[in-house]
């Protein structure tokens, strides 16, 4: 039984992501393309993220072309200690258009430091996979990320809020010559690089820029980097951030975000199994379970997809189907994936500001929207219909009815039926129902809306 009166945990910051290569992507679009990519990724009638991930590049080597033009982000400071400002005006640029479209809170991260800082002197990491940042060069790295946040802030008018120094610093996979940038290092030398940020960022006049992380690619692997964190600094990290790629005790991060007394985000997760196919049912379906999962195991403030827009020719090329939207940046063209309606389902039903829960031992989440809405989002992975029932709440009304047909492709709908107080709701297979509630006196007739059929 579903009660629509349960939602119970602190108010939800928001949804986001990283823009890092799709706003490299976009760099040059055409006017009228750009603004329909913004419109689908940040637009209130598209995705409506307000958080965005900023990536403060490091910048390869010069005759390093290892990563695809996406992927190879252009550093700030050059090798004679010159200052480019004029560097990554795609991102920046992407950056601006989405604040102007409503993202609310925005959060520079680092993959790598500078080339010349680095052991291997390429950005994506150590020859074998090892540390790939000597300890004389912290300092360096810190003055760097605290001048490049110092110049969003003050010469491009970017709030930047937080800042996280290293992105998943104990992954092995970070090997030069590799297709995108990271530095591993190890956690007592991640412990002296906050150290050092924290006071090249007061020293930058910039104190209210907040440290997070470790964003370590798995739950587990940001338990045991943010436990030795916290016991040796346990004031430098202000937010744990986690990734969710493999699985891990969320359960165990939650509390322990609570014992600490500091907020818990989920700051990355990307999916996308192949083969290719914008319309592939089991990734779209494998989302849908992982932001179910995350919002009742790890109830974080915000959750965080990857990488929003993806290259079309690399996930041709990879044979997957990475990311909500996929981009021929040649053509400027794009392609709505299924990945793009199941996420949309959820951040229209939980948008920023909602108290939300997740019912126990039920695909379905309910949410008390700000606007005074509630809002309920049922999910079916299975090959069968499913069944749900939920007590219809004193002088309110169903209002709107909206269906993600994620693997059927026909007319999937199932009855929604009212009866002694109670609705009863049939959720086709492999779909997505979300059901929106108002008070009476608001509510008006009640509708049904589909989205738009891509079969």
């Amino acid at each position: 039984m579903i009660d629509l009166a349960q939602s119970v945990n602190a108010p939800f910051r928001g949804w986001g992501t990283s823009l890092a290569w799709m706003g490299r992507g976009l760099e040059g679009w055409e006017e009228p393309a750009r603004r329909q990519a913004i419109a689908h990724v940040f637009g209130a009638d598209g995705l409506g993220l307000n958080i965005v991930r900023y990536n403060i590049g490091g910048g390869d080597a010069p005759g390093h072309d290892h990563m695809p033009h996406e992927r190879a982000l252009e550093g700030f400071l050059k090798h004679d200690g010159t200052w480019d400002w004029s560097a990554d005006r795609g991102q920046r640029s992407i950056l601006r258009d989405a604040l102007a479209a409503g993202v609310d809170y925005v959060e520079a991260f680092s993959n790598s430091a500078p080339y010349w800082m680095t052991a291997s002197g390429c950005v994506s990491g150590a020859e074998h996979g090892g540390p790939n940042l000597p300890d004389a060069n912290v300092r360096e790295f810190a003055h760097y990320l605290a001048a490049v946040v110092r110049h969003l802030i003050d010469v491009d008018q970017i709030p930047v809020r937080s800042l996280n120094p290293v992105n998943e610093p104990s992954a092995y996979t970070w090997i030069a010559g590799g297709h995108q940038e990271g530095c591993r290092v190890s956690r007592p030398q991640l412990i002296e690089i906050l150290r050092e940020t924290r006071m090249a960022l007061d020293r930058a006049g910039i104190n209210r820029v907040a440290l997070v992380g470790p964003d370590e690619t798995s739950v587990d692997e940001t338990i045991e980097t943010a436990r030795e964190v916290f016991l040796a600094a346990p004031d430098l990290l202000k937010r744990v951030n986690t990734h969710v790629y493999g699985w891990g005790n969320r359960r165990e991060l939650a509390r322990l975000s609570s014992e600490w007394a500091v907020p818990l985000w989920m700051s990355e997760y990307g999916v996308g199994s192949g083969p290719h196919d914008h319309d592939d049912i089991r990734s779209a379906i494998e989302l849908a379970r992982m932001i179910m999962r995350d919002l009742n195991e790890l109830q974080p403030e915000a959750w965080i997809y990857w990488q929003a827009i993806e290259s079309e020719r690399e996930c041709v090329e990879r044979n997957d189907n990475g990311g909500l939207i996929h981009a021929d940046f040649a053509s400027q063209k794009l392609y709505l994936t299924r990945h793009y309606w199941v996420m949309r389902a959820f951040t229209h039903a939980v948008p920023p500001g909602s108290r939300y829960s997740v019912v126990p031992d039920e695909p379905v989440l309910v949410a008390e929207q700000p606007t005074g809405r509630r809002s309920a989002l049922l999910v079916n992975d299975t090959l069968r219909p499913r069944v749900h029932f939920i007590d219809k709440v004193e002088n309110w009304e169903l209002h709107q009815s909206d269906i993600v047909d994620v693997g059927n492709c026909g007319d999937p709908w199932g009855a929604i039926a009212l009866s002694n107080a109670r609705y009863s709701v049939t959720v086709p297979p492999q779909a997505i129902v979300t059901m929106t509630f108002l008070p009476t006196a608001d509510g008006g007739p009640s509708r049904q809306m589909t989205e738009p059929d891509r079969c």
